[in-house]
Parts: structure tokens; sequence; C-alpha cells
């Protein structure tokens, strides 16, 4: 699992809330990941397509990190669900304040 935020005291919040031996955490944007292609099983991130230029590009990399059948949650709603679909996911759908969605 990633982890991904532009904030090292969200990134820091969520390792203390979280208590995984899997975790890698980021700091770095999200639209230009130095990771190779289906690379990823899962990523979380808080705010992160709010805080680009252009949130499908950053969408259409996660896409691509991810392995099939991967799944990104990221804080937010709205206009996100498009985004995620526009890039290519499938199943989104808001929970709580997170958006989940499934490469297929």
């Amino acid at each position: 699992m990633l982890a991904i935020d532009t904030s090292v005291d969200a990134l820091e919040d969520l390792r203390t809330r979280v208590q995984a031996p899997n975790v890698s955490y980021f700091l770095g944007r999200v639209d230009v990941l130095p990771l190779m292609d289906d690379s990823v099983d899962a990523v979380l991130t808080g705010s992160a397509l709010l805080s680009v230029d252009d949130a499908t590009e950053a969408a259409r990399e996660l896409f691509r990190v991810l392995s099939s059948g991967g799944r990104v949650s990221i804080c937010g709603e709205g206009e996100l669900e498009q985004v995620l679909t526009g890039a290519g996911f499938n199943d989104v759908r808001t929970e709580a304040v997170y958006l989940t969605a499934v490469k297929p």
C-alpha cells in the first residue's frame, strides 16, 4: 500500500493511525510518481488530487502505478468521481468522505 501526500503532518498523522507493516509513505505530488507500472496494490491519499493542476492526469498516474484489481482511496467528493472514471477506474463510490475506485 502506498500513502501519498504533500504534507509531512498528514503522512505522520496517518502513520500513527495505521498499524500495517506493508504501507510505504511518499511525500510528494500524485501527478508524478517515481514508480513502475502496475507496482502498487493500493493507494491512500488525503487531498492529493485537489492540489494538482490537472486532476485527470494525476488520476491517470494513479491508474498507471496500480496493479489490476488495485484500489485507490481519496479524500474528496463531487467532481472527483468523474475524474476517476475518466482515468479508467470503475466501481467509483463515496464512502464517508473517501472515494474508492478499482482498476479493472
